[in-house]
């Protein structure tokens, strides 16, 4: 209300309350068109300032003047008492000293060219000394909190709330960073709770996204929220470069070759050159012995770290070349192309076919050995060659190692016999030893 005092007369004038439309009545002192009032509270530090905006006319008479209050309750002048704007239809309280939670009243008063006056009462604004409850921020293809994403499409969802002054908007953005916007600047939502984007290829295989949300309340505070970031997978596990090596021991003092081992229970091998920018999630190994006869079905390893497997209680069958595959996946389910390396099993040592050698002498001091066909096995054969004057001597010739079943010896002395230790080897390291004695018999001779 407008009150005025006059010494000792008290004059109260009519007073209209909120919106009125236009009167048919010519005999209505007061007629005025109210449009509904803008009300802001901010608040910046621990001060708030209330901004108010309204426009009002008068068909029958201009209006002159205006006054404006400020209280906690409808009509109150708690916090500022009518003060008079004249024509002005806005108005900026600054440095209101006001609590958390506090409620906000504006009063605006309109007086015509008659001295009549109407008031017009705001809603109540709550004073916000804090920003919005920003939390639960997920990006995902699907809408769930994932840490890998195939999709080029991000979508994130957030959920934000201020009881106090409602949220105005958010923006969003998305970088290659924690809280960065190279891949997407800050971009106004059209939701408050949920928006996607197309990445383009600046976003390649392996890289991190992350999504910065931040959201304003009326109040002009603002909360932002940085997601833990969503790994791009759109390849499979590049396995080009990649070995898969098979690691046989040997039960002698002789080194297995080429993945022949006799142990039939137990497989031990690893591997090196798998690589995904994305990281690797695990691997699975399989075994066959042909195609489509698998012995060992694919089998999820358990752990991805590893590069060296053993494998047992295979039960896998002599004289029997298998096929070990290995494929790996990354943290999206890409699968890898198949790297294979075959192995050998192999149990019985060489066998003796032919139990001599053959000699011959073209010159005296030249000694021709060929023991082609002397030794039988499953496989290849290298040898290991001792020859001396004495048994059990090398004299001659040390620990010579040949593949070839003939040997030319220089130098020897024909008068004496020469003791020739062979030793044949498998590819698995087991082995067979036999010694022949060689004398001279010329011009040829078989011992």
């Amino acid at each position: 209300h407008k009150t005025g005092f006059l010494l000792d007369n008290v004059v109260v004038q009519e007073v209209g309350l909120g919106h009125r439309s236009p009167s048919t009545d010519p005999r209505d002192p007061v007629s005025l068109h109210v449009q509904p009032m803008q009300v802001h509270v901010t608040s910046r530090g621990s001060y708030t300032a209330v901004t108010a905006a309204w426009d009002v006319e008068d068909p029958e008479s201009p209006v002159t003047g205006h006054s404006w209050a400020i209280g906690t309750v409808r009509g109150g002048v708690q916090l500022q008492n009518f003060r008079s704007l004249g024509r002005q239809t806005h108005a900026r309280a600054d440095a209101l000293l006001l609590q958390h939670g506090t409620e906000v009243h504006v009063t605006v008063v309109a007086e015509n060219a008659a001295g009549l006056t109407t008031a017009i009462y705001s809603d109540p604004r709550t004073v916000d000394l804090t920003p919005p409850q920003l939390c639960c921020l997920i990006d995902g293809d699907s809408g769930e909190d994932v840490s890998y994403q195939t999709s080029r499409t991000l979508e994130i969802k957030w959920s934000v709330k201020d009881p106090e002054s409602g949220v105005k908007y958010c923006d969003w953005a998305v970088g290659k960073s924690p809280g960065s916007q190279e891949v997407q600047p800050f971009t106004r939502t059209t939701s408050l709770s949920t928006v996607s984007v197309a990445l383009d290829a600046s976003v390649s295989h392996g890289e991190t996204v992350f999504s910065v949300v931040r959201c304003f309340n009326y109040a002009g505070l603002q909360s932002t929220l940085v997601s833990s970031g969503v790994v791009m997978v759109t390849e499979s596990p590049d396995v080009s470069m990649a070995t898969l090596n098979v690691i046989t021991s040997s039960v002698s003092y002789y080194p297995t070759r080429d993945s022949h081992q006799t142990d039939r229970e137990r497989l031990f091998f690893g591997w090196e050159g798998v690589r995904d920018k994305s990281g690797i999630a695990g691997y699975e190994v399989s075994i066959r012995r042909a195609i489509a006869q698998f012995v060992l079905p694919w089998r999820r390893l358990t752990s991805a770290n590893q590069l060296f497997v053993e494998l047992q209680d295979l039960g896998l069958e002599s004289y029997t070349t298998y096929t070990l595959m290995m494929r790996a996946t990354n943290h999206a389910g890409r699968r890898s192309d198949v790297i294979t390396r075959n192995f050998t099993i192999e149990t019985d040592t060489p066998h003796i076919k032919n139990a001599s050698i053959r000699s011959h002498w073209p010159k005296q001091w030249i000694l021709n050995l060929d023991w082609t066909g002397v030794f039988l096995s499953n496989s290849s054969l290298f040898y290991e060659v001792n020859i001396g004057t004495t048994r059990g001597g090398i004299d001659v010739l040390t620990g010579l190692e040949t593949e070839k079943t003939t040997l030319r010896i220089t130098g020897v002395d024909h008068t004496k016999h020469h003791y020739v230790t062979l030793t044949a080897v498998n590819k698995a390291g087991l082995y067979r030893t036999s010694t022949y004695i060689v004398t001279y018999n010329p011009p040829t001779g078989t011992v």
